[in-house]
């Protein structure tokens, strides 16, 4: 059967010479985070290559940075960067308070590994995506604890169909531009707050979910301009609320709704916000 739900409100590697030598390029290396329970800032916590490895100093931004299994890192400065970001299973990269972690792409890596968790601890906890197009992958999680921690996209960001972005947080875009955060895993509204896209740079793909699955929860899709956001994913509501703001929303996905609140009494007219999945 093929039903359609709608909510409407309506009337209807640069090289740069300098007196003709060339620039150095620094080497990418591979630095490991050892010691559970340290700070991303202190460089004896960090190895060459594994936890066996040489000493060595805190990722630069063309580095790869891996944080070892079973290990908790805590990020406690801002400014701190790196390539690529690697969190192995077991394994916890805390950005804190007021704190901003950024990552490049400088490695020549497009891409980050996530199968432990990546947490936003608080206020202000940012981690800055400046690669002009990075996907985040593995089975892990990325988790906002408050309503001002926050996603910004410098590029083009995507996640798998493995990796799970939950909690409470904001998914932003630093720069005007065209600069997109696609869903090809799980967006999960599931904490007690607000979890806020922002509508007019988001997409999509047929295995993109949108979920939210607390009370006291809320999985915002929030106004930027007049772009309606328009998706292909499904979405599923089984507590808090699905709250779209104008102008609006489609998706050709499922709508699953065993429980909670759908809000779009913020539509103006002809805004629409219309899940056509069967």
């Amino acid at each position: 059967m093929h039903l359609k739900w709608v909510c409407v409100i309506a009337v209807v590697a640069v090289t740069v010479f300098a007196m003709g030598i060339p620039a150095v390029q620094a080497e990418t290396l591979t630095k490991v985070f050892c010691v559970d329970d340290g700070s991303w800032e202190d460089d004896e916590n960090w190895r060459l290559d594994d936890c066996e490895g040489d000493s060595t100093i805190q990722p630069d931004d063309d580095d790869h940075a891996i944080i070892d299994t079973n290990i908790t890192c805590e990020l406690n400065e801002s400014g701190e960067g790196c390539g690529d970001l690697t969190v192995r299973s077991g394994a916890t990269l805390n950005i804190n308070d007021g704190k901003t972690l950024q990552i490049t792409g400088d490695s020549g890596t497009t891409s980050s590994t996530i199968t432990g968790t990546l947490n936003l601890t608080a206020a202000n906890s940012k981690l800055n995506v400046t690669d002009n197009d990075h996907t985040f992958t593995g089975t892990g999680t990325i988790v906002g604890q408050h309503a001002d921690a926050q996603i910004d996209l410098g590029g083009n960001v995507t996640l798998t169909n493995e990796t799970t972005i939950a909690g409470i947080l904001r998914i932003e875009r630093t720069l005007v531009g065209g600069d997109t955060f696609r869903n090809d895993g799980t967006v999960n509204a599931n904490a007690s707050g607000i979890l806020v896209i922002n509508a007019s740079t988001v997409a999509d793909g047929s295995n993109g979910e949108w979920t939210v699955t607390a009370s006291g929860a809320t999985l915002r899709f929030d106004p930027d301009g007049s772009t309606q956001a328009t998706l292909v994913g499904a979405f599923t509501v089984s507590a808090g609320v699905l709250d779209i703001d104008p102008p609006g929303l489609t998706t050709t996905g499922a709508l699953t709704f065993t429980g909670g609140t759908i809000d779009c009494a913020d539509l103006g007219s002809e805004e629409v916000a219309e899940f056509t999945g069967s």
